[in-house]
C-alpha cells in the first residue's frame, strides 16, 4: 500500500512538472491567423472592454515605474529588429507579461509583433492592457518610416484593421494598437479633462500620458530621431479615428495637424505642407472610386466647422513639439509651432464600404511624403496602401512624424469618447434601458420589473457556465468556452468574473451536430419595445462562434429563464 500511494505521489509530481504547459491565447492566434488582418483581430479580441476597471483594479493593471521602462525598452528594440525577432527582444522586468514572435503572412511577408502574453480565463481580457506593437521582420522590408496606429479599437469602428492593411501595404516601419477600449475605466482623465459633462477617460490614450501607449510611441520617436530624425518628405505618425456619420456630416474624411480653425493660414498659404499633399492625394484617390454610393468630400479645419481638430491629443503634442497642458489652454503655444512641419496626423472617417481592394486603388498614385502630419475623418478602408505610398516616397531618408485620426465604420465616436445618442441603439446611462431594435421572438417579450429579470438571467448564465461581464446595469457581454478549454484553466485574477466551479459547469449539448462546443462570445440586453413603457425584449445576440452553438444557446437561456410566465 505505502508502494502504491508513493508510486502516486510521484507520478503526481511528474505530471505537473513536466507536462507542457498550456498554450495561452494569445499565442494560439499566431496559429490560428492566415493573414497579418487576421492576426491582429484575433489579438484584438482580447481588448480589456467598457467598464471593466475599477480604480483599484486599474492600478494593478497600470505599469510598474520599473515596467513601465522595460515596456519602453521593448517597443524601442523592436524597431531594431532585422532577422532577429525572438523574445529575448522582451526585458526580464515585463517577459511574464510580454513576448515577441515572428509571424508569416499567408503571402510570405514576415512581421515581428510584441504581445501581452497573459489573458484572464474566464473575461478573456488581457490582464494589463498595454497593447501590441508590429513591426517588418527585416529592415529590407521597410519602404518608407511611417509609424501607423488606432488608438481607439472597437470604440472606432474598424480602426485596427484599417491601419493594418495601411501598414502592411505601404511597407510602413511599426503599427501600434492599445490593449484597452477608451471607456475601459471611465474615470476623468487628469491630464486632459475635457467638457464636464462628457470628459475624456484615464484609458483614452489620445487624452492620457499615463497610457502605455503614449510611452511606446515616445519610445518610436526616439528610435526615429535616432536614425535620421523625421523630415517631412519621408516620415511620418498616422493615428487613424473614426466618427459617427452624424458628426461633422458633411465631412467623409477630415484631416488635422492639430490646429484648428483659428490657425487657418497653416492650412491655406502658399507653403508645401504635408496634410495639404495629403488632402490632394486622397481626392485622387477617392475620385475614382465607383463603389461609393455618394461624393466623398475631404476636409481640413480651414474649410469645415467640424471640432474634432485633435488639438488636445497628447501624442500629437508631443511629436508637434507643443508643451503639455497646464492650463487646459488648448491654444498654448500653438502659434510658435506654426514654423514646423507638423509631424503628429491624424485622420478620420465616417464611410465604412469604401473596399481597398477594389479598381480605385489599383491605379492610385502615393501619398505626397510631406504629409507628415494631419487628422482625418475618412473611410478607412479606401485608406490602403497605394494611396499611402506616394505620401511617403520608397527612399532611405526618415519621415517626419505625423499623427492621423483613426478611420471608422459606423462609429459613435465624437472627440470626448461620449456616445452619440442618434447614432447608438445603447442608452448613455448606463442604468437606461433602450429601445428595442429588429426583429422581435415573442418567447422573450416580458412585462416583468427589468431588475428582477436581470437577476434572473444572471442566474441562469452562472447556472450554464457562462463568463460574464456586465457593460451596463441592462447589458452582458458573455463568453462560453470552447470544451476543449472548459475546466483547464483556473482564474488568476481576484477580480475574475465567475468561480472555477461555474466555468467546470458550462454547457454543451450532446449532439455535436446541434452544438460543435466551441468558444461563442455574445451579448444579452434587456430593452424597451417603444411606446410600450411596461414591456421589455431580451436580446441574446450573437458576436462570434459557431451559429449552431449559439442558436443552442439560445434557446437554453430563453427556456431557462421563462420569461413569457
Amino acid at each position: 500500500m505505502l508502494f502504491l500511494y508513493l508510486a502516486s505521489l510521484l507520478a503526481s509530481f511528474l505530471l505537473s512538472n513536466f507536462a507542457p504547459p498550456l498554450q495561452n491565447p494569445t499565442e494560439e492566434c499566431f496559429q490560428s491567423a492566415k493573414t497579418l488582418v487576421g492576426l491582429v483581430d484575433c489579438l484584438e479580441d482580447y481588448t480589456v472592454l467598457q467598464g471593466y476597471y475599477d480604480q483599484y483594479s486599474y492600478l494593478e493593471a497600470q505599469p510598474t515605474i520599473i515596467q513601465r521602462k522595460a515596456w519602453f525598452n521593448a517597443v524601442f528594440t523592436l524597431l531594431h529588429t532585422d532577422n532577429n525577432c525572438t523574445s529575448a527582444i522582451v526585458p526580464s522586468a515585463i517577459r511574464d507579461v510580454y513576448s515577441a514572435a515572428e509571424f508569416t503572412d499567408s503571402d510570405g511577408q514576415s512581421f515581428c509583433v510584441l504581445y501581452e502574453r497573459t489573458v484572464c480565463p474566464c473575461s478573456r481580457f488581457v490582464k494589463k492592457g498595454w497593447g501590441f506593437m508590429v513591426v517588418p521582420s527585416s529592415r529590407d522590408a521597410v519602404l518608407r518610416h511611417i509609424h501607423l496606429s488606432g488608438p481607439h479599437p472597437f470604440f472606432d469602428g474598424e480602426t485596427s484593421e484599417q491601419a493594418t492593411h495601411l501598414f502592411k501595404g505601404t511597407g510602413a516601419k511599426s503599427l501600434l494598437i492599445p490593449g484597452r477600449l477608451r471607456t475601459a475605466y471611465p474615470a476623468p482623465s487628469a491630464c486632459i479633462m475635457g467638457p464636464r459633462k462628457s470628459p475624456y477617460f484615464m484609458t483614452d490614450p489620445a487624452h492620457n500620458n499615463l497610457e502605455p501607449f503614449f510611452d511606446a510611441n515616445v519610445a518610436i520617436w526616439e528610435w526615429q530621431s535616432q536614425h535620421g530624425g523625421c523630415p517631412s518628405a519621408s516620415c511620418a505618425f498616422i493615428q487613424l479615428h473614426g466618427k459617427a456619420d452624424t458628426t461633422c456630416a458633411k465631412d467623409t474624411i477630415f484631416l488635422s495637424t492639430g490646429l484648428g480653425s483659428v490657425h487657418r493660414n497653416w492650412y491655406t498659404d502658399s507653403v508645401d505642407r504635408p496634410i495639404k499633399r495629403l488632402k490632394e492625394q486622397l481626392l485622387v484617390a477617392f475620385s475614382s472610386d465607383s463603389s461609393s454610393m455618394s461624393p466623398v468630400t475631404v476636409s481640413l479645419p480651414s474649410d469645415s466647422k467640424c471640432p474634432l481638430t485633435a488639438t488636445k491629443n497628447v501624442v500629437g503634442r508631443y511629436l508637434n513639439n507643443i508643451p503639455a497642458f497646464t492650463t487646459h489652454d488648448v491654444f498654448t503655444n500653438a502659434m510658435a509651432s506654426q514654423g514646423v512641419q507638423k509631424p503628429s496626423l491624424r485622420l478620420r472617417t465616417s464611410k465604412p464600404n469604401l473596399d481597398p481592394n477594389s479598381s480605385a486603388f489599383s491605379s492610385r498614385r502615393p501619398f505626397d511624403s510631406s504629409s507628415s502630419s494631419t487628422t482625418t475623418q475618412s473611410t478607412a478602408q479606401n485608406m490602403t496602401a497605394a494611396t499611402l505610398a506616394p505620401l511617403l516616397p520608397t527612399t532611405t531618408s526618415t519621415i517626419t512624424p505625423a499623427l492621423a485620426s483613426p478611420i471608422s465604420v459606423k462609429s459613435t465616436h465624437t472627440d470626448t469618447g461620449s456616445v452619440s445618442t442618434v447614432e447608438s441603439n445603447h442608452a448613455n446611462s448606463a442604468g437606461a434601458i433602450a429601445i428595442h431594435r429588429g426583429a422581435i421572438d415573442n418567447t422573450t417579450i416580458t412585462q416583468r420589473p427589468p431588475n428582477e429579470v436581470m437577476n434572473k438571467v444572471r442566474e441562469v448564465l452562472d447556472s450554464i457556465g457562462i463568463c460574464v461581464q456586465p457593460e451596463s446595469t441592462f447589458r452582458l457581454r458573455c463568453i462560453r468556452p470552447s470544451q476543449s478549454r472548459s475546466g483547464t484553466e483556473t482564474p488568476q485574477e481576484e477580480n475574475e468574473l465567475m468561480s472555477l466551479e461555474a466555468l467546470t459547469n458550462t454547457i454543451y449539448s450532446s449532439d455535436p451536430s446541434r452544438d460543435p462546443a466551441g468558444e461563442v462570445r455574445f451579448s444579452v440586453e434587456l430593452t424597451r419595445l417603444a411606446g410600450l413603457n411596461d414591456t421589455y425584449s431580451l436580446d441574446i445576440r450573437r458576436l462570434k462562434g459557431n451559429l449552431r452553438s449559439y442558436q443552442f444557446l439560445y434557446e437554453t437561456i430563453r427556456d431557462r429563464a421563462q420569461l413569457a410566465a
